[in-house]
């Protein structure tokens, strides 16, 4: 009952054809879990809609997902060049995520879970990284000048070639810790 209300919402405020039967179908989409973009061309000829029906978070597995500046953020995820500037991503669990090249300027990521993530080349200037886990991760060559990792667990990660300028590493554990200058921290 509550999907034909809102299709004909859809309907009385966008009107009939092409475009009306993306945007219904959108919202029958979204209402069901699944997500949908819309993308319109125009031509002197002809007008057209494009719709493209994504899969959003479904299945038990992704239970600790979450959709961020339309990325799906779970462990495991590629996330190799996303912008997630400024993102919220407190506490999230991105173990094993793919974000190399990502932007994180200014993301806050206290408590965040990125054990053996891949952040080679990630921007990760002026983030607040306290308290996050990143045992075992890549940073190499990644940019964390102005971070506050403190508190944060380093073990094992490779921080070669890393920018770490002005970096808060206050009670930051970096045990086995490949520094930016090659030497392994002891």
């Amino acid at each position: 009952p509550g999907q034909g209300a809102a299709v004909s919402k859809a309907k009385m405020r966008y009107g009939s054809g092409m475009r009306t039967r993306s945007i219904a179908l959108c919202l029958l989409f979204t209402l069901s879990g699944v997500g949908c973009t819309s993308s319109s061309s125009s031509s002197k000829a002809s007008s057209a809609t494009n719709t493209t029906v994504k899969k959003v978070v479904t299945s038990t597995s992704d239970k600790n997902a979450r959709i961020v500046k339309g990325y799906t953020i779970r462990p495991g995820a590629d996330l190799s060049n996303a912008n997630l500037s400024s993102a919220d991503l407190s506490e999230v669990d991105l173990s094993n995520a793919n974000l190399s090249g990502a932007n994180l300027s200014q993301a806050r990521l206290a408590g965040a879970k990125l054990m053996g993530a891949n952040l080679s080349g990630a921007n990760l200037s002026k983030a607040g990284l306290p308290s996050a886990d990143l045992t075992d991760a890549n940073l190499t060559g990644a940019n964390l000048s102005g971070a506050d990792a403190s508190k944060t667990h380093l073990v094992h990660a490779n921080l070669a070639m890393a920018n770490l300028a002005g970096t808060n590493l206050y009670h930051a554990d970096l045990t086995g810790a490949t520094m930016p200058d090659g030497k392994v921290h002891g």
